[in-house]
């Protein structure tokens, strides 16, 4: 029987699956290249590699909240990117400033730029948030379209701006259409506000989506993740929670080793003797509380002529160093400069700072454009209010603008006045722009500007003004005329009718 397995074994004829081995198939060993070696177990199921995956750690909303809460460099990481992108604030620019100011100071009585910049850190902590204004006028029920186009019904007034979290907010309906830019987007969203107190009513109702200002939070792919809640992403939380808790572990071991950095070692004569006998060990207690008694009293350690007494102290050498190291990861994980996040100086030669500021103010540039679209349909409602600064007309033109994240310097300053004004003087002499048109660019407003703006009205009546009197000249005196190269037409005899002078063109 054994030679006819061993002839099938030679010749292949064993069916497939089945390599006539009683023990089975022998297991394939997994390798993560193409080198094994069965010796160190390299390439092999006895190599750590092989074996090794990533798993990500979700937080969910509710630790990522706890974790803002309690943990000062959590809140950080959640507040700073948003806290910098408003800590200039915003401008509305409208042709009429007065109504601009009257608009902005409506906007601030709603505290629309707290709301949405409390919107941009809810998003970061639990990855999603939304604002609902609450709209008075014929607007239709909440789970209807909100309409802002021309012939829609007015709205009256916006009474607030509430902020309501991804746990409040779940997605009922959705948009289906392929064709549509909104597809698999929520279109509606079932509200359960949260209790405020034992007294507040949580009534559940339908929201559309376009009476909402959302900010959906990380979003990796359509399937919602585990950690995430429907229709919402994740927090920043879960890439930083992690090198978080190393970052804690590490101080906390740092603070029981300074804690323990210099201990007291006593050698007693016949100690193990004397806690063999009984009641040896409160004898023993009896005679160290003793001791420390008169060590406090005196400031003095009394022991034994036949007893000894050491210091051990803990070498704490490169524990600095290990810190900054946890420190630099945490905030390359958070993607956050030191300098903002820890409040203190990069370590290096010659470290200024200066490159960690430049690529955090791009990266808060980033997060101010992240906000200006909900930001700009907070501010177009105030400007469609009929008991608003503009009497629900929205001007045709009108735009949100940042204002700089870095103040400069009153040295900068005026390096960038000079370089205007020499920019100035070569567009003059150029006869590019007027002394008008730079005065008024400068300083027509109410602080300096760079803009250039060229007052092309005033700029076509002076030419139609020029273009008369130099008709009226050329009418009155033939010299003068023939000495602007204007000399009588060819072919025309003296004494004919004059060929007739083109009217300058009326004046506005």
């Amino acid at each position: 029987m054994a030679d006819q397995e061993q002839a099938r074994r030679v010749d292949g004829t064993f069916p497939p699956g089945v390599s006539g081995n009683p023990a089975g198939r022998p297991r394939r060993q997994q390798r993560a290249d193409g080198y094994v070696n069965a010796f160190l177990g390299h390439g092999t199921t006895r190599d750590r590699r092989t074996v090794t995956t990533h798993r990500t750690c979700a937080v969910n909303d509710l630790t990522a909240i706890d974790l803002r809460r309690g943990n000062w460099l959590a809140a950080r990481v959640c507040e700073l990117p948003d806290a910098d992108a408003f800590r200039r604030g915003f401008e509305l620019k409208l042709d009429d400033k007065e109504q601009a100011e009257e608009v902005m100071g409506a906007a601030e009585a709603l505290c629309i730029a707290k709301r949405v910049m409390a919107a941009g850190q809810m998003e970061r902590t639990c990855g999603g948030a939304a604002l609902f204004p609450v709209l008075e006028g014929a607007l239709g029920p909440l789970d209807a379209p909100l309409e802002l186009d021309a012939g829609s019904p007015r709205i009256a007034r916006v009474a607030a701006i509430h902020l309501l979290e991804p746990r409040e907010l779940v997605p009922v309906y959705w948009y289906t259409d392929l064709t549509s830019e909104k597809f698999r987007r929520p279109s509606h969203y079932q509200l359960w506000p949260l209790s405020g107190g034992a007294g507040a009513s949580a009534r559940t109702v339908i929201v559309h989506e376009s009476r909402l200002a959302i900010w959906p939070g990380l979003r990796f792919t359509e399937q919602t993740l585990p950690g995430q809640r429907l229709g919402w992403g994740d927090s920043v939380m879960n890439r930083v929670a992690e090198v978080l808790a190393d970052f804690g572990l590490s101080w906390g071991s740092a603070a029981t080793i300074l804690h323990n950095f210099s201990q007291r070692v006593f050698k007693l004569k016949d100690l193990t003797e004397m806690l063999r006998v009984e009641g040896g060990e409160a004898l023993l207690q009896k005679r160290v509380a003793a001791m420390d008694m008169v060590a406090n009293a005196l400031r003095a350690l009394p022991i034994d002529a036949n007893d000894d007494m050491i210091n051990v102290t803990t070498s704490v050498a490169g524990l600095a160093d290990l810190l900054i190291q946890f420190a630099q990861l945490i905030s390359a994980a958070a993607d956050m400069p030191m300098t903002r996040l820890f409040g203190m100086s990069p370590a290096g030669l010659n470290a200024t700072g200066e490159h960690d500021a430049e690529g955090w103010y791009e990266r808060v540039g980033q997060r101010q454009q992240d906000h200006t679209y909900n930001l700009e349909w907070l501010i177009r409602l105030l400007l469609l209010s009929a008991d608003g600064p503009t009497a629900g007309k929205e001007p045709d033109i009108w735009s949100i603008e940042w204002r700089p994240l870095q103040k400069p310097s009153e040295k900068d300053d005026a390096e960038t006045r000079k370089l205007a004004a020499e920019a100035d003087k070569i567009y003059f002499e150029a006869g590019v722009l007027s002394s008008d048109d730079i005065a008024k660019s400068r300083f027509g407003g109410d602080t300096y500007s760079r803009e250039t703006n060229v007052d092309w009205a005033a700029r076509k009546k002076q030419q139609a003004l020029e273009a008369k009197q130099a008709a009226a000249v050329v009418a009155a005196d033939p010299a003068a005329m023939a000495a602007m190269g204007r000399g009588p037409t060819p072919g025309v005899k003296s004494g004919a009718a004059k060929p007739a002078v083109a009217e300058p063109p009326a004046e506005d």
